[in-house]
């Protein structure tokens, strides 16, 4: 069984800061809370001049809903 949940918000020509913060802000995360599994969440920002992931940024959660660890490219 795995271990960790991901949550994933993508944007198209944005930042990544946008879709991070969409997930907190929208408490995406609080459903999965209960299942006592860490929580990654990711938000993706794509550009479509590249056709390509530009950057992101994420931040996995421990099950009690404690950062563990904040991620970054």
């Amino acid at each position: 069984m795995p271990q960790t949940t991901y949550i994933l918000e993508r944007k198209l020509d944005s930042t990544p800061a946008t879709a991070f913060n969409q997930i907190l802000q929208k408490k995406y995360q609080e459903q999965c809370l209960q299942k006592g599994k860490d929580i990654a969440l990711v938000g993706v920002n794509f550009c479509s001049k590249c056709r390509n992931i530009e950057n992101w940024k994420a931040s996995l959660y421990a099950a009690s809903g404690d950062c563990i660890r904040e991620l970054n490219n």
